[in-house]
């Protein structure tokens, strides 16, 4: 079995999984968490408490697209 090394999960984590393109991620990029761009922002109910911060963020593009094609949710 091929396990990504911690280098591309770490290049992984900086990159959207819906579109590919940086995703801005604060966490990712190693600075402060606190500081990111997403926690501003409403959280989608697939994406659930257990998944760690900086694990594959979407990109702020990706994020509007995804709140705006899920019901009951204002972004």
């Amino acid at each position: 079995m091929n396990t990504p090394s911690l280098s591309s999960r770490a290049a992984a984590a900086l990159l959207c999984p819906r579109c590919g393109q940086a995703n801005q991620c604060a966490a990712a990029a190693g600075q402060p968490a606190g500081s990111c761009w997403c926690l501003h922002q409403p959280v989608l109910p697939s994406i659930s408490a257990d998944t760690p911060i900086g694990d594959r963020c979407y990109c702020p593009d990706c994020l509007q697209a995804l709140l705006q094609a899920t019901p009951d949710i204002t972004p």
